[in-house]
């Protein structure tokens, strides 16, 4: 039954006001190139300025994720899969048929080929394969550890590998876990929930609908307590501070068994989103209101700058960026706004046209 709780809060997530970016653990670092297609459809990568720094060649390209990128071409009537660095330099890899295949920790999840049974194994750059594909589903791998599923008794249990392929946190997880950030992960347990330590002990004890799924600048959003308040913790599992607004909700709000995600978010560049009524506002370390509640949805801060949506002036909603002041940095126009990554974001038009933009909102690239 708890599981059940937990995937229907999980699937619920969709609709809430901090869209999918605001949660996902963002890279620290980026090359500062971007995978575009020129007017022939072959794709290279731009940076910034929108002059290709590795020229459009490609039939098909990914993010750059720790120095190199995926891509691939036909050469001589073949297809060859493979990874660009920053310099341009392709090294071809065997075949990895993986819509996700980025490195993490210095490894890359991949596939077994097509027409096969799935399996999960890992490749280092080199195209070197170093934990062969075995596994029915598995993660990326962050600090030295990758979840990976087994059937346990016709059931699917999680446990953790280390770059061995060994098993070092024995199958014991009844979904699938979080990454580890900073020495702990998110874990449903067959009884309990909270975050484990690198042994696979826990470590603090959390209700998993009603929590964060990771910590972000040593802080974790947290619903607890009867009556319900918003908190966020220390990693000692004390309270840091209660989160301001607490009880700015509306009816709707408090009858959605305060899910965790409609009034609380994780930090980012030092502020967090702050829900009161419907209006979002930022708050910093310390709990002050540093940007009033005015808007209705965030990805939170990146780069200096976080998209926020607000009515417009014609009733419907637009996207634009405000600084750490709260001013608008690049005026809301915009039907989509992702957050900036190496000095570019991906924006959309009203008109449904894609574009990448810099941080004084000119359009770099029409995408």
């Amino acid at each position: 039954m708890k599981l059940a709780r937990a995937l229907f809060f999980l699937w619920l997530f969709g609709a809430c006001v901090f869209p999918c970016a605001a949660q996902e653990r963002r890279v620290k670092s980026h090359a500062g190139l971007h995978p575009v297609a020129d007017a022939r459809g072959k794709w290279g990568f731009i940076d910034r300025t929108g002059r290709f720094r590795i020229a459009p060649r490609y039939e098909g390209a990914g993010e750059f994720s720790e120095g190199v990128a995926y891509a691939w071409l036909w050469e001589g009537g073949w297809r060859r899969d493979g990874i660009v660095e920053e310099n341009g330099r392709f090294t071809e890899l065997p075949a990895v048929n993986d819509s996700a295949f980025v490195f993490r920790d210095g490894l890359a999840r991949f596939q077994t080929p097509l027409g096969e049974e799935r399996k999960y194994g890992y490749m280092d750059k080199t195209g070197r394969v170093v934990i062969p594909p075995q596994f029915h589903d598995s993660g990326h791998f962050s600090e030295g550890l990758a979840w990976v599923a087994v059937l346990k008794e016709r059931k699917w249990l999680y446990g953790f590998i280390d770059k061995t392929g060994t098993i070092v946190i024995e199958p014991q997880f009844v979904y699938q876990p979080g990454d580890f950030v900073d020495g702990l992960a998110k874990v449903i347990g067959q009884s309990s929930s909270g975050f484990i330590g690198r042994s696979g002990e826990f470590r603090l004890m959390v209700d998993y609908e009603r929590s964060g799924d990771f910590f972000t600048e040593g802080l974790l959003p947290v619903v607890q307590g009867d009556p319900p308040r918003g908190v966020y913790l220390k990693r000692n599992g004390r309270v840091a501070f209660e989160t301001p607004f607490w009880q700015h909700r509306t009816a709707r709000q408090r009858s959605l068994y305060t899910i965790r995600r409609l009034e609380l978010a994780p930090f980012s560049e030092g502020l967090a989103p702050a829900l009161s009524f419907n209006k979002l506002g930022f708050i910093d370390r310390t709990a002050r209101v540093v940007i009033e509640p005015l808007f209705r949805e965030t990805s939170g801060f990146s780069e200096g700058l976080a998209a926020v949506k607000i009515i417009g002036s014609d009733g419907r909603y637009v996207w634009g960026y405000i600084d750490r002041a709260g001013r608008f940095a690049v005026a809301p126009r915009f039907s989509e706004a992702h957050p900036f990554a190496g000095g570019l974001a991906r924006v959309a038009t009203p008109d449904g046209k894609k574009q990448l933009i810099d941080a004084t909102g000119k359009v770099i690239w029409q995408l």
